[in-house]
């Protein structure tokens, strides 16, 4: 696959291409983790409600100390932080399979995932701190976005048809046990790249109030949330659909098909740049979301399935650039890290939610039901950014106004030197 010209500009500039690598083998077990711990609790016998209630207690237990990770990552620097979490990380996969396979309980099952999940590095957030270091108020930091997103679209093509084969083909633990081999080799590259991190920033009052708390971040983080709560529900619905039409394999294949329609958007997406408002952006895309994913719930064919979720898929990847690009913009550099990770949790909490809960409504009602909660995300999103619209433009537009006035964008500032607005 030849890789565009502006791809390639970004990726060239000071070796860049060797951290978004490290970041993409780093992050390839985000999209293997949670249906093969699935795919091992239904192996070993319990219910697709157990299953989501693991699954999503990792997701809340990496929401949950992902900020605090993040922020302890901004402060004392990504590398050091690395070389703790990713140890730990590494402990607590190889103790939930041991756990699993030796039929522990449900609480021990759940302590056990709320280490792992605890223990989880943010790489994504990391990569794209170090984009915003690099290219600092750079137009093609835009495109850097874009390209991430594509990094993160394609481990969700290849790790769910992945972590399948390699459940059903190979040992149903082997999912697990490669999500652990992937964090060590790429949370160890990025560990040991110490040039292109950006300056740790020991805490100081001046340094301004937590990522959440500058105007505007509370919608992203919002619409993180609910399109987490889409994609944790429609992950678990797969599995039943598989099921239930007799086709478990099929598991993997519609994953990467959702995920294949929203890395096509985002190849787009950095090449031609749409030049209206981020905060309209955000609104035509989740709009369009929620209109595509209306019939879910009343497809019986496997094949329409598919087509309807690529199409879904085309609208992804623009949503999460969109609401990275304006975190970028409103949120210091020294903060960057820890928002970007608040983000992040947004999805690990609403993921959580949408596997738990789709777990229960699959055991009580079928793949309908839970792929009719998909829906209901797709339109909750889409009132959430048009409540929070008139916020965000606020935001904005008096982000855009210091840019006039102080010159170069807040990324380019030194992580050493408050910004005016804190």
């Amino acid at each position: 696959m030849v890789v565009p010209s502006p791809y390639v500009s970004v990726l060239s500039d000071r070796g860049a291409w060797r951290f978004s690598l490290a970041g993409f083998i780093g992050r390839f077990p985000v999209a293997m983790l949670g249906l093969s711990a699935v795919l091992l609790i239904l192996h070993v016998g319990q219910s697709y409600a157990v299953a989501g209630a693991v699954s999503a207690v990792i997701a809340l237990a990496a929401a949950a100390m992902g900020p605090v990770n993040s922020r302890l990552t901004d402060r004392r620097g990504q590398s050091r932080i690395l070389i703790i979490l990713v140890p730990l990380n590494v402990v607590a996969l190889v103790a939930l399979i041991a756990a699993i396979v030796s039929g522990s309980s449900v609480g021990e099952l759940i302590v056990v995932g709320i280490l792992v999940g605890a223990t989880s590095p943010s790489v994504g957030s990391m990569v794209r701190a170090r984009w915003a270091h690099q290219l600092g108020g750079r137009p093609s930091l835009r495109t850097a976005f874009a390209w991430e997103g594509i990094v993160d679209e394609t481990t969700y093509v290849l790790g769910p048809p992945f972590a399948t084969v390699l459940a059903v083909s190979v040992v149903p633990a082997a999912g697990l046990a490669m999500s652990a081999i992937l964090i060590v080799v790429g949370g160890g590259m990025l560990a040991m790249l110490h040039a292109s991190q950006p300056r740790p920033t020991p805490y100081h009052p001046a340094h301004g109030p937590a990522a959440l708390r500058y105007p505007g971040v509370w919608v992203g983080v919002l619409v993180f949330t609910t399109m987490g709560v889409l994609f944790g529900s429609f992950e678990v619905s797969t599995v039943a659909v598989a099921s239930e039409q007799g086709v478990p394999g099929a598991t993997g294949i519609l994953l990467a098909v959702f995920a294949l329609g929203s890395l096509c958007a985002g190849v787009v997406l950095g090449l031609y740049q749409p030049r209206s408002p981020l905060p309209r952006q955000l609104i035509i895309a989740t709009a369009a979301i929620a209109v595509i994913v209306l019939p879910l719930a009343a497809i019986h064919s496997l094949a329409v399935l598919g087509l309807v979720i690529f199409v879904a898929g085309l609208a992804v990847a623009p949503i999460l650039v969109i609401v990275t690009s304006l975190t970028e913009g409103l949120v210091p550099l020294h903060r960057l890290t820890e928002g970007l990770s608040v983000q992040d949790s947004g999805i690990a909490i609403g993921f959580a939610i949408g596997t738990a809960l789709g777990g229960v409504l699959i055991d009580s009602g079928g793949s309908v039901a839970s792929l009719a909660m998909t829906t209901a995300a797709a339109i909750v999103t889409l009132l959430g950014v048009l409540i929070g619209t008139p916020a965000l433009r606020r935001a904005w537009a008096s982000r855009e106004s210091e840019a006039d006035t102080s010159g170069p964008s807040q990324a380019v500032a030194s992580a050493d030197v408050p910004l005016a607005r804190e």
